[in-house]
């Protein structure tokens, strides 16, 4: 049940290409009724963290922790006409079907998905 939790609701998943939580995928699911979540999970690298809350028409902030020598590949809503930003700074995301999707990183991140 508890890994349930952190990859259904936190959207926190390992990656094909790299188990044990190498290379992970971040992939929230915000809906009308779901609109905000927390989970973290312990993997060998360290602590994962994911923190959501927003819409799928927005606006969307994800806060995520990445543990030291790890990637992540984020799956952020494809909201409509939206900007995405890290911190203070605009990033050029991929759509990908519906979502924006953004490589990164070991760290701390907080992401916007703002209409």
């Amino acid at each position: 049940m508890v890994a349930w939790l952190y990859r259904a609701v936190g959207g926190i998943d390992t990656a094909q290409d790299g188990p044990g939580f190498r290379r992970m995928v971040i992939h929230p699911h915000p809906d009308e009724q779901l609109t905000q979540a927390r989970s973290e999970c312990e993997s060998v690298y360290g602590k994962i963290a994911s923190e959501w809350s927003g819409t799928p028409t927005g606006p969307f902030i994800l806060r995520v922790t990445i543990p030291a020598n790890t990637r992540a590949q984020l799956l952020l809503p494809a909201i409509p006409k939206a900007s995405v930003t890290e911190g203070s700074h605009t990033i050029a995301a991929k759509l990908a079907g519906d979502s924006y999707v953004v490589e990164i990183g070991s760290g701390t991140y907080e992401f916007k998905v703002t209409p």
